[in-house]
C-alpha cells in the first residue's frame, strides 16, 4: 500500500478523518441520522465522531475528542458496559442499551452495536453505530403508567356499578384509599358540600403510614373561610400546587383557613354536578414535593365524575321515593329521560332529554306505546315487569336494565326505573342512558384483561389466545382475531389466533395484500398504512365486499383492523367484529388502539422476557451448587478434626445440639439459626494446630500447654475467615471463649461487643465440656454445669442465654445425649 505523506496526514488531520476510512463511507457516515463513532481499541479515545452524534449530545468535536467516552456513560451503566466490552472484544463486537450524558447534563437512552474495525500495520478500531431511544424508554414509562392508570379506573368503576346506594358512604370510603395507594401519595381526600355550598358537609380522608391526618379537621367549616381555594375550584378544572411553600404569603391574607399545613405539593379537582360544585377530591406530598403526571390528572377528574353521578343517582332516586306527584318529579329530575305512561303503557306525556335521546318529536311520541320503542325480543320481558310492578310494587325492584330503539334503528343501553305515581293509574317511567359508558367501560374492563394476559402469558401462542378470548369474553364483542403478515411474496395474512363466533369464517378470509381484490378490505389496509381501520356498517362497505356475505350471515355488522407495529412497520393485524352497526365510538376506538399497541409490545418483548428467565433459573442452579459445596467443605474440616481428637468430635455435636436449642428457646430466625449450626460443628477446628498429646494428656496442662489450648480461637478464625458463608461463622469461631465482663480471650471483648450467636456458644460449650469425660477429669455432671452458669449469670455469661439453658434442663427436661 502507498505510504501517505505528511501533507496528506495533515489534511486528513484537518478534516478528521481517520486514514484508514474511504471517501465514500465519509460521506455516507456524515450524513446519516445514526450516532457513528470511531474510538481507539486500546483507551476507547475517539478518533471519529458524525454530526448526528455532535447534534444528539450537545457537545463539539473537539470537546469529545478531549473526553473518554466511558466519562458521559451513565454510572448505573458503565460497568455493565466495561464488562461487555472485555468480554466481547477483541476478536468481535455486540449489542446493547445505555444512557450517555448530554451537555445540558440530560441522559439521553442509546441502543448501539459495535465490531472491531481492522486497521493498517496490525491496528484495530472500535466502530459503535448508536440510535436514540429516549423517547421510546419515554413512552414506555408512560405507557406503563397508563395502563395501571385506566386499570384503576376500571375496578373503580366497577365498584360503583355493583354497589347499592345503601353501601355508598363506604365505597367512597373505599375509592379514597384507592386513590391515595395509586402511585405513593401520602394523603386523599374527598369534601363533599351541602347543597346550598355554604359548609363543607363530609370529609373522606386516608394517610399513609406516618402521615398525620389533617382534612378531617375542616369537616363542618363554612366555604367562605377558604376563599382562595373556593374561587380558584370554582373557575378552574383542578389546581396543582408543586411548590405550597411558594403560596404561603398568598393564602394567609383574611384568615385564610388551609386545607393541609404539612402539605409540600398538591393537587386538587372539583366535583361539578350541572355546573354546580359539590365537592372536591385531592391528594397531599407531605413527605417531598411532587410532580404529579397527566394521567394523574385525567384519573382523578374521571374518579371525580363516577363519585358525582353516583351522589346524583343516590340522591334522584331518594327524590322518587319521597315525590308526592308526577310534576314535581318530573321537573326536578329533568335531566334524565322521562315519560309518564298510562296502564295501558301507552305514552302520556315526555320531557326534553327523552326527545333529545331517542330523536323523537313530542308529538310522534305521546300516544306510542311503550313496547314500541324496544327491541322485538324484549317485549313480554317489558310487559311482564311493568304488570308486575303494578300488581306488587313492593315485591319487584323498581329498576331493570332494557334497551330502547331511537328514530335511526341504534339500540340505546341502559336502565329504566318504574315508579307508580299515587292516586292514579299511571306510572313515571325514567331512562338513564348508559351506553356510552357501558362502551367505554367495555374497553376499559377488556384492556384490563388483555393487560393481565400480556403480564402472564408463558409463551406467544398463549398470549394470542389468551387476548383473543379476553376481548370477546370480557368485551362482548362478536370475534376477535390476530393475524400475521407472511414474509412471502404473495405477503398472506396468517390468522394465529382466534375467540368468538367462527364457523369457519376465518379461513374463507384468504386475505393476500398483493391481490387486487382481496389484498384492499380494511385488514389489509391496516397493514399497509399502519393506521386503524373502522368498518362502520359492513354491509355498506365497499371494500368490503369479498367477505360481506359470509360476515353477515354470521351476524358481523361492524369491526375495526388495528394494526401492530414494530419499529414503523405493521407486522400483523388486531381484528374485532361487533354485532351491531357503528359499535365503536371515538373513545372506544381509543382505547382498544392502546390495547393493541400493547399487545404488539409484549409479542416484541416476550422472547426477551423468556431469555430472561432461563438466565435466572441458571443461575438459582449455580447458587445451589455452590451452597452444597460449601457445606460438604464444612464437613470436611470437621472430620479432619474428629480424626485427630475423637473427644472433640463428640463434644462438637452435642455443643451444636444445645446451642441450636438454646438459640430456638430465644426466637432467634432461621437462618441465625442455620449459621449457629455450622459455627458449632467448626467452633474447635482451631485445635487441629494443637499437638495431639496436648490435646489427649490425661494430667493437668501446664501454663504453656494451656497458653497453647487457647490459641485454637484465632486459629480456627484464620482457617474459616477467606470462606465466603452467608453468616459470621469466623466471628463466632474467634469470640466463643470470651466472656461478658472482659475477662475471656483472645479479644477480652464484652456485652454486647460479643456476637449474639458467639454469647450462646460460650454457654453450651461450658455446659458440655463439663458435663462430659475429659481426657484430664472424668465427668463433672450436667448439675455442676448449670450451676457454674447459674453462678456466673451477667458476670460471665450473658443473663438470656442462661436463662434459656437453664429453663431447657430444668422445666423442659432437655437431655444432652
Amino acid at each position: 500500500m502507498k505510504r501517505q505523506t505528511r501533507s496528506q496526514k495533515l489534511r486528513i488531520n484537518e478534516l478528521e478523518i481517520p486514514p484508514h476510512t474511504p471517501q465514500l463511507n465519509q460521506l455516507i457516515l456524515d450524513n446519516t441520522y445514526d450516532l457513528i463513532t470511531i474510538n481507539r481499541l486500546d483507551d476507547l479515545s475517539f478518533e471519529y465522531v458524525n454530526p448526528a452524534a455532535i447534534n444528539v449530545l450537545g457537545y463539539s468535536r473537539e470537546e469529545l475528542f478531549a473526553k473518554s467516552p466511558l466519562e458521559l456513560i451513565h454510572p448505573d451503566d458503565r460497568e455493565r458496559i466495561v464488562n461487555a466490552l472485555k468480554a466481547n472484544l477483541p476478536d468481535r463486537g455486540g449489542r446493547g442499551e445505555l444512557r450517555c450524558r448530554k451537555k445540558n447534563g440530560t441522559y439521553a437512552w442509546l441502543e448501539l452495536s459495535y465490531k472491531v474495525l481492522a486497521r493498517e500495520q496490525g491496528e484495530k478500531s472500535l466502530i459503535i453505530i448508536s440510535r436514540d431511544i429516549t423517547d421510546r424508554k419515554q413512552t414506555e414509562t408512560t405507557l406503563q403508567h397508563k395502563f395501571d392508570s385506566l386499570a384503576l379506573l376500571v375496578d373503580i368503576s366497577k365498584n360503583f356499578d355493583n354497589v347499592g346506594l345503601d353501601n355508598l358512604d363506604e365505597m367512597i370510603k373505599t375509592t379514597v384509599q384507592l386513590l391515595g395507594k395509586f402511585d405513593n401519595n401520602d394523603r386523599s381526600y374527598i369534601c363533599l358540600l351541602t347543597d346550598e355550598r355554604y359548609t363543607i358537609m363530609k370529609v373522606y380522608e386516608w394517610c399513609a403510614e406516618g402521615i398525620e391526618p389533617e382534612i378531617k379537621g375542616v369537616e363542618g367549616m363554612p366555604v367562605s373561610v377558604m376563599p382562595w381555594w373556593r374561587t380558584r375550584l370554582q373557575d378552574l378544572d383542578h389546581i396543582y400546587i408543586s411548590r405550597v411553600a411558594d403560596l404561603i404569603s398568598e393564602t394567609e391574607g383574611d384568615g385564610e383557613v388551609k386545607l393541609s399545613s404539612s402539605a409540600q405539593s398538591l393537587i386538587i379537582v372539583p366535583m361539578f354536578l350541572e355546573d354546580r360544585m359539590v365537592g372536591f377530591l385531592g391528594l397531599d406530598s407531605v413527605r417531598c414535593e411532587r410532580i404529579w403526571s397527566s394521567e394523574n390528572v385525567m384519573v382523578m377528574q374521571a374518579v371525580a365524575q363516577v363519585i358525582t353521578k353516583a351522589l346524583y343517582c343516590q340522591k334522584y332516586a331518594q327524590a322518587l321515593e319521597t315525590s308526592q306527584n308526577y310534576y314535581q318529579t318530573i321537573f326536578e329530575n329533568r335531566g334524565a329521560a322521562t315519560i309518564i305512561i298510562n296502564e295501558n303503557m301507552d305514552i302520556t306525556m315526555v320531557n326534553d332529554e327523552y326527545q333529545r335521546l331517542l330523536g323523537y318529536t313530542r308529538e310522534e311520541l305521546i300516544g306510542m306505546n311503550l313496547t314500541g320503542l324496544v327491541p322485538s325480543d324484549s317485549i313480554a320481558a317489558l310487559e311482564e315487569y311493568y304488570h308486575m310492578r303494578r300488581q306488587n310494587p313492593a315485591g319487584v325492584p323498581p329498576k331493570h336494565n332494557t334497551q330502547l330503539l331511537d328514530k335511526k334503528g341504534k339500540y340505546r343501553n341502559g336502565m329504566v326505573a318504574v315508579s307508580l305515581i299515587p292516586g292514579s293509574h299511571e306510572a313515571l317511567v325514567t331512562f338513564i342512558d348508559l351506553t356510552e359508558f357501558n362502551r367505554i367501560n367495555r374497553a376499559l374492563k377488556t384492556i384490563s384483561a388483555t393487560t393481565a394476559a400480556v403480564i402472564h402469558a408463558a409463551n406467544e401462542e398463549e398470549l394470542l389466545r389468551v387476548v383473543c378470548e379476553k376481548i370477546v369474553e370480557v368485551g362482548g364483542y362478536s370475534l376477535a382475531w390476530v393475524g400475521y403478515l407472511r414474509p412471502d411474496l404473495k405477503k398472506k395474512v396468517q390468522p394465529m389466533a382466534y375467540a368468538g363466533v367462527n364457523n369457519a369464517y376465518l379461513p374463507k378470509l384468504n386475505i393476500t395484500m398483493e391481490d387486487p381484490k382481496r389484498g384492499q378490505g380494511p385488514t389489509a389496509n391496516a397493514i399497509r398504512y399502519g393506521m386503524p381501520i373502522i368498518s362502520k356498517d359492513l354491509k355498506k362497505d365497499e371494500t368490503f365486499r369479498p367477505w360481506s356475505k359470509d360476515a353477515l350471515r354470521r351476524g358481523f355488522k361492524s369491526s375495526v383492523d388495528i394494526p401492530l407495529m414494530n419499529d414503523g412497520k405493521a407486522f400483523g393485524v388486531l381484528s374485532i367484529y361487533a354485532g351491531e352497526i357503528d359499535a365503536f365510538d371515538p373513545e372506544e376506538q381509543k382505547l382498544l388502539i392502546d390495547m393493541a399497541n400493547n399487545l404488539a409490545y409484549a409479542v416484541n418483548s416476550l422472547h426477551a422476557r423468556l431469555d430472561a428467565a432461563q438466565t435466572v433459573q441458571k443461575l438459582e442452579k449455580s447458587l445451589a451448587r455452590m451452597q452444597r459445596m460449601l457445606m460438604q467443605a464444612v464437613n470436611s474440616l470437621g472430620t479432619a478434626l474428629n480424626i485427630k481428637d475423637p473427644y472433640t468430635a463428640g463434644h462438637q455435636k452435642k455443643v451444636v445440639r444445645l446451642a441450636v436449642a438454646i438459640a430456638s428457646e430465644m426466637g432467634l430466625s432461621k437462618e441465625q439459626i442455620e449459621g449457629l449450626t455450622v459455627a458449632g460443628n467448626l467452633h474447635d477446628i482451631g485445635k487441629i494446630y494443637v499437638p495431639s498429646e496436648i490435646l489427649s494428656k490425661p494430667g493437668k496442662l501446664s501454663e504453656l500447654e494451656f497458653a497453647m489450648i487457647k490459641t485454637h480461637c484465632q486459629a480456627g478464625y484464620e482457617i474459616i475467615k477467606e470462606i465466603e458463608f452467608p453468616w459470621p461463622v469466623a466471628e463466632v469461631l474467634l469470640q466463643h471463649h470470651e466472656r461478658v465482663d472482659g475477662s475471656g480471650y483472645p479479644q477480652g471483648l464484652k456485652g454486647e461487643e460479643m456476637l449474639l450467636e458467639a454469647r450462646i456458644m460460650a454457654v453450651a460449650d461450658v455446659v458440655v465440656a463439663m458435663a462430659s469425660h475429659r481426657p484430664y477429669r472424668p465427668a463433672l455432671g450436667i448439675n455442676i454445669a448449670l450451676e457454674e452458669i447459674s453462678n456466673n449469670r451477667g458476670t460471665l455469661y450473658d443473663p438470656e442465654v442462661v436463662d434459656a439453658c437453664l429453663h431447657l434442663f430444668r422445666d423442659k427436661g432437655f437431655k444432652l445425649k
